[in-house]
């Protein structure tokens, strides 16, 4: 039963626009029928009461005589076209002359009634007069001429299924183009800078093509705000870094002016921040350019064990004066990739490690293999990152704590700079928090098919 409810409430939130209009109509139509039904019954027995008072002669003298002449078929004629009558003569229970309508004939097929030599009591209420004749029973039925009626309910019919149209087709146009005004009006906030822009959660909410429209628009104006204020979080980061090492660079060149013999000093000084300058303008760029797209895979035969090998030895050598070391498990790999991009990923994702490990801490590297990809687990012991950040952890420019860029050197970008690279490779990366502390980033490649 719950898979059944679960598979329609699938459905609905799959084709819920069509389900609302589809009803719409069909309840239009059904309403436009039920009245068009109820006004003929009612012009019916409107026109059934007007014959009982209207004055026909003597009706039961002209049909003995009809049935005595053998002329009852044009007596009924006669009724019918000059009257605007049904004349229908009955001999028992089976008509004669005229065959009545089909709604009668059913009546007389019927099981038998109480009274009236047995006849309905619907038949019974609209018998006009009964006779004998020649030892036979006879009964006379006046009603409405239905052929006369149905051309007078027939237009009304019309205009009011008309009418039901479009009621349904206003109701239609007001259910799509009203979410559609409150989307179009909520694009034009995001569009003039209003990052706060959101359509309501009735509309978000709702099970259909519309509320999923909803809800992706609310999605992506909240990335986007959070976007933006990343990018906003990461200029601040590069001014400020940026402003130090060239208040460094001031400094020594004004203490080299002033102070000759410290001139060698302070040009090595003014190298060193220059380096750093260099380095951070060079990460924002190579992030730009992974982004865009605008750097093409050079791929070639890569043997991953050996690049990890010399990113390690790198990475250990940048941190021996903290005494941090790397521990590789692997067994051979080949793949195709990028040598300098992957290098860069896996040196920025090992150096975040770093930067978080304990002093003479320990980085683990494992390297699992299946048949079509290979996995790159990186484990270090740090304070590891709050589950709610996790998914956030390789947004570009996001820095799960603010304050660490001044105690680590980070700026925010590593990260979401290896994320682009392993992207290029039709890979994976993701985080979670290691079992004792610390955290695991796993990067997933395809390997190269011998």
């Amino acid at each position: 039963m719950s898979s059944w409810l679960s598979g329609f409430r699938g459905t609905l939130a799959r084709h819920g626009v069509f389900v609302r209009v589809f009803l719409a109509i069909s309840a239009s139509l059904l309403v436009a029928i039920a009245l068009s039904g109820a006004l003929f019954w009612f012009v019916l027995s409107e026109v059934w009461e007007d014959i009982g008072e209207r004055d026909l002669g003597d009706v039961q003298a002209l049909v003995e005589r009809a049935v005595q002449t053998n002329s009852l078929r044009n007596l009924q004629t006669r009724f019918q076209r000059d009257e605007g009558v049904g004349l229908v003569v009955l001999r028992g229970r089976r008509p004669v002359g005229l065959p009545p309508p089909r709604w009668m004939m059913q009546q007389l097929d019927g099981p038998a009634g109480a009274g009236r030599e047995g006849l309905s009591r619907i038949l019974q209420r609209n018998v006009h007069a009964s006779f004998s004749l020649n030892g036979e029973r006879y009964s006379i039925v006046l009603m409405p001429n239905i052929r006369s009626v149905w051309q007078f309910a027939r237009p009304v019919g019309w205009i009011l299924t008309l009418c039901a149209l479009v009621l349904a087709s206003a109701w239609v146009a007001w259910m799509l183009t009203r979410p559609l005004r409150v989307l179009s009006a909520n694009t034009r906030r995001l569009a003039e800078g209003d990052l706060q822009a959101r359509v309501p959660d009735s509309l978000a909410t709702r099970k259909d093509a519309l509320g999923q429209l909803g809800s992706e628009f609310n999605a992506m104006a909240g990335r986007l705000e959070a976007l933006l204020a990343s990018q906003q979080q990461l200029l601040r980061d590069v001014s400020h870094e940026l402003r130090t090492p060239l208040a460094r660079l001031q400094v020594a060149l004004t203490m080299a002016q002033d102070e000759p013999s410290k001139a060698p000093d302070m040009l090595q000084r003014g190298e060193l921040e220059l380096e750093r300058l260099d380095k951070l303008i060079g990460q924002v760029l190579s992030l730009s350019r992974l982004q865009s797209g605008a750097e093409l895979l050079e791929a070639e035969p890569l043997d991953l064990v050996e690049l990890l090998r010399d990113v390690s030895e790198n990475a250990e050598f940048e941190f021996a004066d903290r005494g941090i070391r790397v521990r590789l498990s692997a067994e051979p790999v080949e793949l195709l990739g990028d040598r300098h991009k992957l290098s860069s990923a896996l040196e920025n994702i090992l150096r975040n490690a770093m930067r978080y490990s304990p002093d003479n801490g320990e980085i683990q590297i494992d390297v699992v293999r299946d048949q079509e990809r290979v996995a790159v687990s990186v484990s270090d012991r740090g304070p590891g990152v709050e589950e709610a950040v996790l998914p956030r952890l390789f947004e570009a420019f996001y820095r799960a704590d603010s304050s660490r860029g001044s105690q680590t050197g980070g700026h925010g970008v590593g990260l979401a700079i290896a994320r682009e690279a392993v992207f290029c490779h039709r890979g994976t990366i993701e985080a979670h928090n290691r079992e004792g502390g610390g955290l695991v980033v796993t990067v997933s490649l395809p390997v190269l098919q011998q």
